[in-house]
């Protein structure tokens, strides 16, 4: 059962930074124009976008390709 180990510390690093009020990566993906042009007046709302992006390679790389294909205008 305990043949892949760095399999199992990932999954543990990942419990252990989870909090009782996180983003999914649906609402994150739905905040991300507002967030972007620094429309969201909310700070914590703003933490919890950049705390999901911290955590969440996927939405990090969408967040990535959206600031390049903006600074490119």
């Amino acid at each position: 059962m305990n043949d892949r180990p760095e399999v199992y510390k990932a999954i543990e690093d990942m419990l252990v930074k989870t909090r009782a009020e996180e983003l999914d990566c649906d609402a994150f993906l739905e905040l991300l124009a507002p967030y972007v042009d620094q429309r969201l007046a909310d700070p914590a709302l703003v933490g919890l976008i950049e705390r999901h992006r911290d955590l969440c390679r996927e939405c990090a790389e969408e967040l990535d390709l959206l600031e390049t294909a903006l600074a490119a205008k």
